[in-house]
């Protein structure tokens, strides 16, 4: 059964084996200032923004578009690391007439731990790794709103199809696509249907979430894959978006929208099987793999010299499946790396668990220093 959980009440913490996600559009300050009657940011919206972080401190994944760089983002920065969260802020270049429009994610510190990110134009997209080793995949989008080319609903569809090849290529464990969608998203409509086909499902509901420029719509959504059974819901609200937003206690024209999941069982997925090919002689096999082995010795520049001149000696069809081994044998690398390192980073974290319940906070965001530090000071 899926719980509806009430705004008037601050965002329930999760018990082990749960995993809660946030979205919220805040609405630039930039943008909002050239409105008539526009609400002041430092002394209503900004105040208004700080009670509602600490409505959701207890909440594990942030993810909050149209944030400001200049006048945004170092005050959000400041009020979520004091909460125990790491930040990873979109990096993206800015015009010189406008403050550049990021993407930001933020995770609990003592729950989670970033393995990977990816910055897109429309999109920030993070591997957040589980204690157990897992990685969660979290594509924060805010997609297109108007294109110059007139077609919107194409820019949209695009921007997410890009998104989920992103995560695909990294193959976390599941998958959390979110954010401001600018778009209804109707059942059969092109959007929803690529979401569906991906495997993931809706996981906030249809209420209004948007009550700006004197519409109403549900623009923001949480959607999730099969790892994640939906337990709890804050969707939109149609009372209160009904008056126009936003007023002294909502900061944005979004409403924050948020889920609470149980986390699947299932295993760690099993690692690639990178086999060598057969149909390569084994002398040569054994040639490329010493060919391989000296790039740990010269430079890299050297390195792919030497690989060329012997693939070269080569029938083009054995190059190729050499080439495609040592493709295959670097991914599976990469993904036993990123997973090892994430069970020794939350081993490590276990120290600030106590911390994390009873309300005490680490001085920042933790940098993983294996000896250096005691070495320094021996």
């Amino acid at each position: 059964m899926v719980r509806a959980l009430s705004r008037s009440e601050p965002f329930p913490g999760c018990r082990p084996g749960q995993l809660s996600v946030m979205t919220w559009n805040l609405l630039m300050p930039s943008y909002h200032d050239r409105e008539p009657g526009s609400l002041d940011w430092e002394t209503v919206r900004l105040p208004a923004l700080r009670r509602w972080l600490w409505h959701f401190a207890l909440c594990d994944v942030l993810c909050f578009q149209e944030v400001e760089d200049v006048r945004s983002l170092p005050v959000l920065r400041e009020a979520l690391e004091a909460l125990g969260f790491h930040v990873v802020a979109q990096q993206r270049k800015k015009s010189k007439e406008d403050s550049a429009m990021l993407n930001v994610t933020a995770f609990r510190s003592c729950r989670l731990n970033l393995s990977w990110a990816r910055h897109g134009n429309r999109s920030l997209i993070t591997g957040l790794g589980l204690p157990d080793g897992r990685a969660v995949g979290v594509a924060n989008v805010h997609l297109e709103a108007r294109s110059r080319l007139g077609n919107s609903a194409g820019q949209r569809l695009s921007q997410v199809g890009a998104a989920l090849r992103q995560l695909q290529e990294r193959k976390p464990w599941c998958v959390v696509v979110c954010g401001d969608f600018n778009e209804q998203l109707e059942p059969g409509a092109p959007l929803h249907q690529k979401l569906l086909q991906a495997g993931l499902a809706p996981a906030t509901g249809t209420e209004p979430t948007f009550g700006g420029f004197g519409m109403v719509s549900t623009l923001d959504y949480i959607w999730a894959g099969p790892g994640l059974c939906l337990r709890g819901m804050l969707g939109g609200n149609a009372a209160v978006v009904a008056g126009g937003l936003p007023t002294q206690d909502e900061p944005s024209d979004h409403l924050p929208v948020a889920s609470l999941f149980a986390v699947g069982t299932g295993s760690v997925p099993p690692w690639p099987l990178v086999e060598a090919p057969t149909a390569v002689r084994s002398v040569v096999r054994e040639m490329w793999a010493e060919v391989l082995w000296q790039a740990s010795l010269v430079k890299v520049k050297e390195q792919k010299f030497m690989e060329r001149a012997f693939l070269r000696t080569l029938e083009a069809e054995e190059a190729e499946l050499l080439k495609k081994w040592r493709a295959e044998a670097v991914a599976a690398a990469r993904l036993l790396t990123e997973a090892v390192t994430a069970v020794a980073v939350a081993r490590v974290d276990k120290v600030c668990a106590g911390l994390c319940a009873g309300g005490a906070q680490a001085a920042g965001p933790r940098v993983f220093d294996p000896g250096g530090s005691r070495i320094a000071g021996a």
